[in-house]
């Protein structure tokens, strides 16, 4: 484990900054370890799990988080030992996991902080606005059970997010604008359990972060791309939810994309693979990539929609 890389440490890393505070740049952070000039870009390669993660880097990072700790306990008036102390090993741990203990750990966390650790997340976890395709859309389809082929269904877009009642609805995903045939398509959902008052560590990452069994290839109907080859129940989990889909216009793309390798089955990534994937589908699409062929192979669009709470 102790050259593992973690590709999800730069997750932990963005609720350390929100949830505790750090009052260091992390180019003061990655000098004080690598040295001056190729720190910043080593431990950025670092955080996105881009290498190993060896047990003497480990154990820095790890005094760092410790330090930050402290130091936070002391801007809230608490002195003595924090009552829970990182280790190296907790670096793997879980995203969730990892955020519970470092609450536990200063112990006094203003209601602020909280929310800007859980916004954060929510923003990492999905794609920024920068990056979705504009000439499509996703669109997020609801059907009144028992009524599916009237006019029951309701496209999102223009009166706000679609609000489901899973007793009453079915929904389906499709993406308009493309008019040709995705080589592979990955979606994924996630929910925002803010409304709900709990905060996403408060949670099972499998109750935040779902996945449509991915890589798959999605179906046509006309010029729109199915998702969803018919409409399907909606979870019975209360939220506010964000879905992503990636649509890959050309198959070779796969193998860059996809952390389990171009030839992986249509499964869900786990919490690893999805914050691999993210950062993978980030630099694909980042504007300033020579490759502008990598860019227009690859659609992303997102849509929000929201599942009401049982009455």
């Amino acid at each position: 484990m102790a050259t593992k890389a973690i590709p999800n440490l730069y997750l932990k890393w963005r609720v350390l900054r929100e949830l505790v505070g750090v009052n260091r740049s992390d180019a003061v952070i990655s000098e004080n370890f690598f040295g001056p000039g190729e720190g910043p870009i080593k431990f950025s390669k670092l955080l996105k799990g881009d290498y190993g993660c060896a047990t003497d880097i480990a154990d820095y990072i790890t005094g760092v988080i410790n330090d930050a700790v402290l130091a936070a306990r002391k801007r809230n008036g608490l002195s003595g030992p924090a009552p829970v102390t990182l280790k190296s090993a907790d670096l793997w741990a879980p995203l969730y996991e990892f955020t519970r203990k470092l609450q536990q750990g200063v112990e006094r966390v203003d209601e602020g902080a909280l929310d800007r650790a859980h916004a954060a997340l929510l923003q990492e976890m999905s794609m920024p606005a920068g990056r979705l395709d504009h000439d499509s859309r996703l669109l997020v389809r609801q059907f009144a059970k028992g009524r599916m082929f009237d006019d029951s269904f309701q496209p999102s877009g223009g009166g706000g997010p679609v609000v489901f009642e899973p007793e009453k609805h079915l929904g389906q995903l499709s993406v308009e604008g493309i008019g040709i045939q995705p080589e592979a398509a990955y979606a994924f959902i996630t929910r925002d359990t803010a409304p709900l008052g709990k905060r996403l560590w408060e949670m099972q990452w499998g109750e935040t972060v779902m996945w449509l069994p991915s890589p798959f290839k999605p179906k046509m109907a006309g010029q729109s791309v199915l998702l969803m080859d018919e409409p399907k129940p909606v979870s019975k989990l209360a939220g506010s939810y964000t879905a992503v889909a990636a649509l890959i216009l050309d198959r070779s793309l796969v193998g860059q994309l996809d952390p389990r390798g171009a030839d992986s089955p249509a499964k869900a990534l786990d919490e690893v693979d999805t914050a691999r994937f993210l950062t993978n589908l980030r630099r694909l699409t980042d504007t300033r990539q020579k490759s502008k062929r990598n860019r227009a192979s690859i659609v992303v669009v997102s849509e929000k929609y929201i599942v009401a709470e049982n009455v």
